[in-house]
């Protein structure tokens, strides 16, 4: 059966209508998911700069001891400084996302480390935070981040039976 022209018409705009829709939600829930890591973003630098501020009242033998206590090189703090918002909120969500479970990160602490240092340093934190949001196949992660191929050899050990 055959629609009439005027209905076909009808039909069109309206899917027409309902995609453009969702297509305009789409863009206004990534522009809310901007401003709303923007915000955590800014409120994670202003606890750092407190904690900084309280560290910058230590002796700095007591800075170096906490920073070795934390696992941390005292050389790296800069770094650290840097990247830290993003780094405390895309590294852990990257490992899952990857299959790199917590306990197996434990197993490989130093490892972890370097590659946290590298992850503060990363030119590209809003391609990996839209990466993990989108669901994306896991290997479309290579082309941006600079962890990729030790993130790889990670996986790839851990895939060896015994480890």
């Amino acid at each position: 059966m055959r629609l009439p022209d005027d209905t076909e018409q009808r039909a069109e705009r309206g899917t027409f209508a309902s995609l453009f829709l969702r297509k305009v939600a789409g863009v206004f829930v990534d522009a809310f998911d901007e401003v709303r890591e923007t915000i955590e973003f800014w409120l994670e630098r202003q606890a750092l700069d407190r904690e900084l501020r309280e560290l910058g009242q230590l002796d700095s033998w007591q800075v170096e001891r906490s920073l070795r206590d934390s696992g941390a090189d005292p050389a790296s703090l800069s770094v650290l400084v840097e990247g830290h918002p993003h780094v405390q909120r895309l590294f852990p969500r990257m490992l899952e996302r990857l299959g790199i479970g917590r306990e197996q990160a434990r197993r490989n602490a130093r490892l972890m480390r370097e590659l946290q240092l590298a992850c503060g340093t990363c030119p590209n934190p809003r391609k990996c935070r839209r990466w993990l949001r989108s669901g994306k196949p896991s290997e479309a992660y290579r082309a941006f981040c600079p962890n990729a191929s030790a993130l790889e050899e990670l996986r790839r050990s851990l895939a060896e039976p015994g480890t």
